[in-house]
């Protein structure tokens, strides 16, 4: 059964609970429903399912379906959760050590799929996430700006990056290429 930790739940379940339209109790399955009125705990799992469903419509409603407004969430959930709960995946100086630590970050909070790395220079990686959930995209961009934001603080340096190829259009796999001076 796929599964995420809590630390990872929580960046969809606060502004699906901070919404009071009463959309989200119209829309969410009962086990989705259940989840938005639980205590999260950041070291549990959850079902993957119920943790795509919030997201999706968290993404849809709250983020506009934009790219733009997901990336940043990833950036600013990211920041925030590597910088607290999971600190030392941080890798100062470093960059190759760093990545391996961000593919290693990711079988932390979720039980599946896979994150790969490829050096193209000193200042070039391409990150690929491999056999996960490929018609997720909200998702990948999110991820997007949380590995974005995660070289930033590995690096001390500004992040630019290209999308290479995207799963839910039929790739195999989502990648991106990241550079930094």
């Amino acid at each position: 059964m796929k599964q995420v930790k809590g630390s990872m739940m929580k960046s969809f379940i606060r502004p699906a609970r901070a919404n009071k339209s009463g959309i989200y109790q119209e829309i969410l399955t009962v086990s989705g429903q259940k989840l938005l009125k639980e205590r999260i705990f950041d070291s549990v799992w959850y079902p993957f399912e119920v943790y795509k469903e919030i997201a999706t419509h968290v993404s849809k409603i709250e983020g506009k379906s934009d790219p733009k407004v997901l990336i940043k969430w990833g950036q600013e959930h990211g920041e925030a959760i590597l910088t607290s709960i999971y600190r030392g995946s941080i890798v100062d100086g470093d960059i190759v050590k760093a990545v391996d630590k961000y593919a290693r970050f990711h079988r932390l909070v979720f039980n599946f799929g896979d994150v790969k790395s490829e050096f193209l220079s000193d200042n070039s990686v391409i990150i690929t996430y491999a056999n996960f959930e490929p018609d997720f995209e909200y998702f990948y961009y999110i991820a997007l700006g949380w590995t974005k934001r995660y070289l930033e603080l590995c690096t001390s340096k500004k992040v630019s990056y290209i999308i290479l190829k995207k799963s839910w259009e039929g790739a195999e796999a989502t990648s991106y290429q990241f550079s930094w001076d």
